[in-house]
C-alpha cells in the first residue's frame, strides 16, 4: 500500500477517535448540567406499556419434522395466510358462514397434516356431507391463553366479522394460574430489549436471507424432540395429587367477558371442553394435571349453560363415544394433551356435527 494512503487512512481514523470522543464528552457534560439546572418532568414515568398479540406470523410456509411421532408421514406443513391465520383458510368465496377458532397449541395442531387439523376438516366435513361453505379462520397459537383470545378476538378477529367463534382452553390456563392468579404476565407491559431485539429480529428475516437462516435454525431446534419415536414405553400416569387446588374464578370471570363481548359485536360465541389424557408421556408440558384441568372444563359447562352458549363438549365426548379413547390414548393425544391426525379428526367429526345442527336450523 502507498505510504501516503497508509498514513492518510490512520490520520482519518485518529481524527474520527477524536470528534466522536469530542462528541460523548460533551453530550455527558450536557447530561449532567442539565441535571443540577433543570428539574426533568418526565424522570418518574415509564415508556407506554405494549399488548403482544400472540398471533401466528403472516404468511409463513415451513415444513416441521414429526419423525419422532409418525415416521411413515415424517414431514407436515405449516403455513398461515397474510392475515395470520392457519391454512387452510378462507376455502370459499361466498361462504355460507365464516367460523374462527380461537386456542392454543391443541387448536393450532402444528403436527397434524395440514388437511388433517380439525379446524379446516370441519369445513370440509360440512361441505361433503351437507352442502355448507364454511370460511374457517384458525387463529391457534402454541401457548396462549384465554387471556390472550381475549386480546385477539376484540384487536384482531372481529375485523374479519366472522358468524361464530369458537373457544377452546383449558391446559395453558391451568399453567398460567398456578403462578399468574390475575393474568398479568398476559396483559399489556413495557417494551423491553429483549422485545424490542425480537421484533427487529422477526423484521429483518423476512429481507435479509442469513438472518431468516438463523431465525430458522432456532426455531427448529426449540421445535425439535428429543428421544426415539413415541410409543407404549414412554407413557406412565399422571400423579393426581393437588385434587381442586386451583382456582378457576379469573377463568370462569373471563369466559363470562368473552361471551358478552361476543354478543355485544354480533358474533355468536360456542365453547368446547379441552379434552386432557389420564397419562402423561415424555412429550407431555410439565404443568398439565387432569383434576384441574377437569375444575376449567366445569366453569366452561357451567358458563356455556348460564349464558345459553352452544357448548361442544369434546372432553366427555372422547371419553364416552371412542372405544379404545382410554386404553390407546396415544393414538388420539400423543401427549395426553395434543392430537394425532386420528384425534383431529375426531374432534372435526364430533365439532362438524354439533355445528350442523346449528347452522341448519
Amino acid at each position: 500500500m502507498n505510504v501516503n494512503l497508509k498514513q492518510k487512512l490512520i490520520n482519518g481514523f485518529k481524527i474520527g477517535v477524536l470528534a466522536f470522543s469530542v462528541i460523548v464528552i460533551s453530550l455527558i457534560c450536557v447530561e449532567f448540567g442539565l441535571r443540577l439546572l433543570w428539574d426533568n418532568p418526565y424522570k418518574n414515568t415509564s415508556p407506554s406499556k405494549v399488548l403482544e398479540l400472540r398471533l401466528p406470523s403472516p404468511s409463513m410456509d415451513t415444513v416441521l419434522d414429526r419423525t419422532w411421532l409418525d415416521p411413515k408421514i415424517p414431514k407436515v406443513r405449516f403455513r398461515t395466510d397474510s392475515n395470520r391465520f392457519l391454512m387452510p383458510s378462507k376455502q370459499f368465496g361466498d361462504p355460507d358462514f365464516t367460523i374462527s377458532f380461537l386456542g392454543g397449541s391443541t387448536t393450532e395442531c402444528s403436527y397434524v397434516q395440514e388437511s388433517k387439523r380439525f379446524p379446516g376438516l370441519v369445513s370440509s366435513m360440512l361441505f361433503e356431507e351437507n352442502n355448507l361453505k364454511i370460511n374457517i379462520l384458525n387463529a391457534g397459537r402454541s401457548g396462549n391463553t384465554l387471556q390472550d383470545s381475549i386480546n385477539i378476538f376484540f384487536n384482531h378477529i372481529i375485523l374479519f366479522k366472522p358468524d361464530y367463534v369458537v373457544l377452546m382452553h383449558a391446559t395453558n390456563d391451568r399453567g398460567i394460574l398456578k403462578s399468574d392468579p390475575t393474568y398479568k404476565s398476559r396483559m399489556g407491559s413495557i417494551a423491553s430489549f429483549n422485545r424490542i431485539a425480537k421484533w427487529i429480529f422477526q423484521s429483518y428475516s423476512r429481507g435479509f436471507y442469513v438472518v431468516g437462516f438463523l431465525r430458522h435454525r432456532i426455531t427448529m431446534l426449540i421445535n425439535k424432540r428429543n428421544g426415539n419415536t413415541l410409543n407404549e414405553k414412554n407413557i406412565d400416569r399422571f400423579d393426581k395429587k393437588g385434587l381442586n387446588q386451583l382456582d378457576p374464578t379469573p377463568f370462569y370471570q373471563r369466559l363470562k367477558v368473552f361471551v358478552h363481548m361476543a354478543r355485544e359485536l354480533g358474533v355468536e360465541p360456542i365453547l368446547m371442553t379441552q379434552p386432557l389424557a389420564s397419562v402423561r408421556t415424555k412429550f407431555s408440558p410439565e404443568w398439565t394435571d387432569v383434576p384441574d384441568q377437569e375444575v376449567l372444563n366445569r366453569a366452561i359447562r357451567d358458563v356455556a349453560k348460564e349464558e345459553k352458549v352452544i357448548l361442544i363438549d369434546l372432553s366427555n365426548y372422547m371419553v364416552n363415544n371412542i372405544n379404545d379413547y382410554e386404553a390407546n390414548m396415544i393414538k388420539y393425544l400423543y401427549d395426553g394433551v395434543h392430537v394425532t391426525d386420528l384425534g383431529s379428526f375426531h374432534y372435526a367429526r364430533h365439532i362438524s356435527d354439533q355445528l350442523k345442527l346449528e347452522l341448519m336450523k
